[in-house]
């Protein structure tokens, strides 16, 4: 693989290529396609309407944003001009909306660009907890995501980042005390993204479909930025959409004849709970070459479950993975081999866990066993 120093090197390099890009997908008949090459193009357009707000190299842009397509134009757009994107995820519930303010209040003047929804919501929650002064210091540096002009051919100018540069801030999904910050080089993100490649073997002739939000680093790294730096296609799928729709999920992988898939252990649950194998007849999973179970403790005997449940649309019974990350450490940590068998469970005493007592095995039968899998090296 070509030695990247910055993500921008990337994305500049695969829109110089012919192949590949992103489907957007909204729904089982509405999917738009967009090259890495377009994808350039849009990006430099909102760098050129951020730039022309004020917005200058260094500042952080928090993002709040639920289309998908709208959410990679402002993310690309922000990497391409020294901007720091500060992804968080879009709530519904006054928790989340506190964690937003209290994400606003961590960073140094920052703006932020949000769906008119968003707006409102905060601006009526703020009303209830009487913080009116504070949104509206909040409003006063806030952008809405339906204002970008695409039909301006402008272009934004790009800042030269060094590898040691901060690429963007990403807020641990961790659900204990006050939201934390982990700040991301573009070294980070290289290294990582093209270690996660290389260990699963991705490659341009490969086609990947996630429905993880773009805010988790399931999704925006493990993902979008993996497949970008692979130079693979790339299908993105809402994630109000899979909880809607599940089948949906494996209807596209079967219909674009996708190679790789991803899911926390719930997922392949709550696709199985809603799955009737009557509307799913003419389904082919054949093409599938890997699935990655990460984000969660991983449940051997759910995956076997699935497994077996698709095997009769052709799915390989060997090819899921249970893989283990985290955000402090960009995504990937670990990964099994893909030359051995990849479920390797270990039973142990669950009375001897404490840090610095020796580990016991056990019988699986054993009244005092935990079950845990091997997540690789």
């Amino acid at each position: 693989m070509e030695q990247f120093q910055t993500l921008i090197e990337i994305i500049q390099d695969r829109a110089s290529r012919a192949e590949n890009g992103i489907i957007f997908i909204s729904g089982d008949t509405q999917e738009e396609y967009v090259s890495y090459s377009q994808l350039l193009e849009q990006a430099l357009q909102v760098l050129h309407q951020l730039q022309e707000k004020g917005v200058q190299p260094g500042n952080k842009l928090i993002m709040q944003i639920e289309d998908n397509h709208t959410f990679v134009n402002v993310f690309w757009g922000c990497l391409l001009g020294g901007i720091v994107p500060v992804p968080v995820s879009i709530g519904n519930n006054d928790e989340h909306k506190m964690k937003l303010f209290k994400i606003w209040s961590t960073l140094t003047c920052p703006y932020m660009i949000a769906d008119h929804k968003v707006l409102e919501q905060l601006e009526k929650y703020s009303h209830q907890h009487e913080m009116l002064d504070f949104f509206d210091s909040v409003k006063e540096a806030t952008f809405s995501s339906h204002d970008f002009d695409y039909s301006d051919q402008n272009k934004g100018t790009i800042h030269q980042s060094r590898p040691e540069d901060l690429a963007f801030i990403q807020f641990s999904s961790g659900s204990t005390g006050d939201p934390k910050g982990v700040m991301l080089t573009h070294e980070n993100l290289v290294y990582n993204i093209r270690d996660i490649t290389n260990q699963t073997g991705m490659t341009s002739s490969d086609a990947y479909l996630g429905w993880m939000p773009l805010t988790h680093d399931l999704g925006l790294i493990a993902f979008h930025l993996t497949c970008v730096i692979a130079h693979a296609k790339q299908l993105i799928m809402p994630t109000a959409l899979f909880i809607r729709r599940p089948s949906l999920w494996l209807k596209k992988v079967s219909e674009h004849k996708v190679t790789q898939i991803c899911s926390p252990n719930f997922g392949y649950k709550f696709f199985l709970d809603q799955y009737k194998s009557k509307t799913a007849d003419n389904w082919d999973l054949s093409s599938v070459r890997m699935i990655l179970n990460g984000a969660e403790p991983i449940s051997v005997e759910l995956c076997h479950v699935f497994m077996e449940a698709m095997s009769v649309h052709g799915l390989k019974k060997n090819i899921m993975y249970p893989v283990y990350g985290l955000a402090e450490a960009s995504v990937g940590v670990s990964t099994p081999p893909l030359d051995k068998d990849n479920f390797v469970t270990i039973h142990l005493n669950r009375q001897q866990l404490h840090v610095g007592e020796p580990i016991e095995e056990v019988d699986s039968s054993d009244k005092r066993c935990l079950t845990f899998e091997d997540l690789g090296y």
